[in-house]
């Protein structure tokens, strides 16, 4: 069964966007599958980091929660909706 960690993001960008910094965007959250992780970069901002994955996405924020595959839409389904 696939492990996933619950990410909160302040920011996210794609690698095809030649080099432009990562959008701003309300706080928002995803859930990734801890296999698809390229790497994990340090930020400069308290207890964020950069998590860069396997589709060209990468998403400043922090760890909320780690959970398995059967786990991820009820746990999302608990975190306030942001706008």
């Amino acid at each position: 069964m696939a492990d996933f960690w619950i990410i909160e993001y302040s920011a996210k960008s794609h690698e095809d966007d030649s080099g432009e910094r990562g959008k701003s965007v309300y706080l928002q959250h995803i859930a990734i599958d801890v296999d698809s992780i390229v790497t994990i970069e340090k930020t400069n901002y308290d207890d964020a980091h950069t998590f860069s994955i396997d589709t060209g996405w990468s998403y400043m924020g922090k760890i909320l929660k780690k959970v398995t595959e059967d786990e991820v839409m009820a746990e999302m389904e608990k975190l306030p909706l942001k706008k």
